[in-house]
């Protein structure tokens, strides 16, 4: 033994020869009992060269460089090492796995320390526990996810593999078509900067597209240009993202530009979180959007309509969200608001060489590079068929895998890695699909559905902490919300399905068939004894219209905006047991009371048209509102206001009366959006005039005055 770590050392340096000459990185992986795994390493380092390297790990080792927690690693986005150790033992969390690797420079070699690989997947290791409600549930979860790492690791011959007991393998020397960058800027950046000063100089409502995996300088790019627009025409540029770091490479590359930019206040690049972008529209003459997958989809859209030059940029595939996914959700409304849009792709690596072996293995083991499935057009006559999935026929089926994940990358931006792993291995997630059949032996999917069960917690002193707020243990998200918001033990005690996911194929949107998993939900979860189904998630009108065409309720709306989707998050509920129905009509009833108080509080900043989607399907009382019609002061007060000069102020308890009565009869729907809008705004929601003029792009207080006086005139008459 004491000659293997010469023979070891051998064969790592002529790999990291290997990788250095061929600017690629590679993953070396070794494997056994931790002490022997640590002491292996720790007398290699010091004969390998010496460079900037990050462990990563939950325990409190250091084999050279900086140490940092998988938690943690986001801190460090925007930088980069040339080595790095990711300690296995202390577990292997799916997304910042993905971002660790994106930090690697090319030349550069990736140290993952993993248990004996006959035994690391007999149990979950201890990253596992972010995904159970408490450790009781660790020993329930699977270790699929791990196997499937086993299997592509003794299957992906440019990974480097010691076992401990086993012979030291060869290096595979055999690079393929490594192209490395000549000069920088790349040649696709040099484009990229031209297209994203044409933007800035050309004609307005051409908004940029900017796709390319990570490691290819896009955010580079988009500093350079700012820089170049800044010298040239002296613009004032914006940048948004999901976080400032995200975009720190950006501003690094429009400071080299600028030695002595403190001087000139007029060659600014300015970051504006995307809320407050929305919220103060502040003027520029272009707007960056880096990350723009990450970015939800009501605040992209608001984007495109207040900004006349605006560059969208994204990762195509990566944990900071998907960019295929990110120009599919987002092509219909750049189709509608500005059809002469442009796309440009950057494929051309500069961190790392062409065909990098780490970025390979990467792309397999998280599934970056998911493709959709193909659907055959010649389905029309088929009949849908909704299959069952268990997760052990999953995770043998990797092209059904892929596809699935493809189905949430493209429907939702938060899917993750980690939701691979969630998928495989959570002991109480339920995954339904959506099939075409074509032939005998084959079929299209188009859908997917991803349930967990919640709930079934029969603990009131645990109860009564959740009600309090002194109790709240992970997991278990919708019945201790619920719990804590309305009192009611029962939200915790009875069992949910909550719909945490649900995809169709976009070209095959629209055809009823989210409409049919959920149905098959109803189904399921009255065979196996549930008694609701649940769903949560931040709220749109057009997904408000989607869950209450399903007969879904309203039973709270989260009073801050979400950080990871920028809207308020809603809980909606469906009855399918009795004891459901009981609670769910007290859960509604309670709901409809404290929204229309909360509109005048915690939402007064909620969008009007999201309002309105919950005000046209609350149950409200329709005799009680219409008491207004028994009185003829009140008729006298409004026809004062709206045909004489009343004033608004003193008119204001009538008029919210009248128009609350007019949304529980219906008749509301006789005014177009705009009138609409203004009245919640104005009347629910009590905001300024100036407000309201602002944000319904009005030509001032007397147009204002006007539409609340047409529109109550109108509903008068209905």
């Amino acid at each position: 033994m004491a000659s293997l770590p010469k023979q070891l050392l051998k064969q790592l340096e002529l790999l990291q020869r290997v990788a250095q000459d061929s600017f690629q990185r590679r993953l070396v992986v070794l494997s056994g009992q931790e002490e022997w795994v640590q002491d292996t390493l720790l007398s290699l380092l010091p004969q390998l060269k010496r460079v900037n390297t990050l462990t990563i790990s939950d325990q409190n080792i250091v084999f050279e460089g900086e140490l940092t927690s998988a938690s943690k690693l986001k801190t460090y986005l925007g930088s980069e090492v040339d080595r790095i150790i990711w300690d296995g033992f202390s577990g292997l969390n799916p997304d910042s796995f993905g971002a660790a690797s994106g930090l690697l420079r090319g030349g550069g070699l990736f140290f993952l320390l993993l248990p004996d690989l006959n035994t690391f997947a007999q149990a979950p290791d201890p990253d596992y526990i972010r995904m159970c409600s408490g450790p009781d549930e660790l020993p329930q979860c699977g270790t699929r996810f791990l196997k499937r790492l086993i299997r592509l690791i003794y299957a992906d011959a440019n990974v480097f593999l010691f076992e401990q007991g086993q012979p030291i393998p060869n290096v595979v020397e055999h690079v393929h078509d490594a192209i490395r960058p000549l000069s920088l800027p790349t040649t696709d950046q040099l484009t990229l900067i031209d297209e994203i000063t044409s933007v800035a100089t050309g004609h307005h409502k051409r908004p940029l597209v900017v796709l390319a995996d990570r490691g290819r300088g896009k955010t580079s790019a988009l500093g350079l240009a700012a820089a170049t627009i800044a010298k040239q025409e002296h613009l004032k540029v914006l940048i948004t993202a999901p976080s400032q770091r995200a975009c720190a490479a950006a501003f690094k590359h429009f400071r080299l530009q600028f030695p002595d930019i403190d001087a000139n206040e007029r060659l600014q690049l300015t970051f504006i979180p995307p809320d407050e972008l929305i919220e103060q529209t502040p003027e520029c003459h272009l707007l960056l959007v880096d990350e723009a997958a990450a970015v939800p989809s009501p605040a992209l859209k608001a984007i495109l309509l207040n900004y006349p030059r605006v560059v969208f940029s994204s990762t195509t595939h990566g944990y900071e969200g998907n960019g295929n996914g990110f120009a599919v959700r987002f092509k219909k409304e750049l189709d509608t608001i500005t059809p002469q849009w442009r796309s440009i792709t950057l494929k051309q690596p500069i961190r790392w060489a062409t065909n990098d072996p780490l970025e390979e293995f990467t792309f397999k083991f998280l599934l970056l590079n998911a493709q959709l499935p193909e659907i055959s057009f010649d389905l029309k006559d088929s009949t849908p068929e909704v299959q069952w999935l268990s997760q052990d026929e999953l995770v043998n089926n990797e092209a059904l895998l892929s596809h699935i994940i493809s189905l949430l990358v493209l429907a939702h931006y938060q899917t993750s890695p980690s939701d691979i792993r969630l998928i495989l291995d959570h002991p109480r997630i339920k995954i339904a699909t959506l099939f075409l059949p074509i032939s005998k032996n084959r079929q299209n999917l188009v859908g997917v559905m991803l349930l967990i069960e919640e709930g079934g917690i029969e603990d009131d002193i645990l109860a009564q902490g959740v009600f309090e707020g002194t109790r709240r243990p992970r997991g278990h998200l919708v019945p201790q919300s619920l719990l804590a918001y309305s009192g009611n033990y029962n939200a915790l005690s009875q069992r949910t399905y909550r719909v945490m996911r649900i995809a169709i194929h976009p070209d095959d949107t629209r055809k009823g068939f989210g409409s049919m998993l959920l149905h098959t939900a109803d189904e399921y979860a009255a065979r196996e004894n549930i008694d609701s189904i649940s769903t949560s998630f931040g709220i749109t009108p057009e997904l408000m219209t989607f869950w209450i065409k399903n007969n879904f309720h309203p039973v709270k709306l989260g009073s801050h905006k979400d950080g990871a989707s920028g809207t308020q998050s809603a809980i909606l509920f469906k009855a399918i047991s009795k004891p459901a129905l009981v609670l769910s009509n007290q859960l509604t009833a309670q709901f409809n009371q404290k929204f229309l108080v909360d509109l005048l509080h915690h939402h007064r900043q909620l969008p009007a048209d999201t309002a309105l989607a919950i005000l046209s399907c609350l149950n409200l009382n329709k005799a009680e509102h219409s008491k207004i019609r028994l009185s003829k002061q009140a008729l006298t007060e409004l026809y004062a206001y709206a045909e004489h000069h009343r004033s608004f102020d003193d008119s204001l308890l009538v008029l919210s009366t009248f128009m609350l009565n007019c949304f529980a009869n219906g008749s509301m729907s006789k005014l177009d959006h705009q009138s609409t809008f203004l009245i919640i705004m104005r009347i629910f929601q009590g905001q300024d005039i100036k407000t309201c003029v602002r944000r319904l792009k009005l030509d001032g207080k007397k147009e204002l005055a006007k539409m609340i006086k047409g529109s109550t005139l109108k509903l008068l008459g209905n």
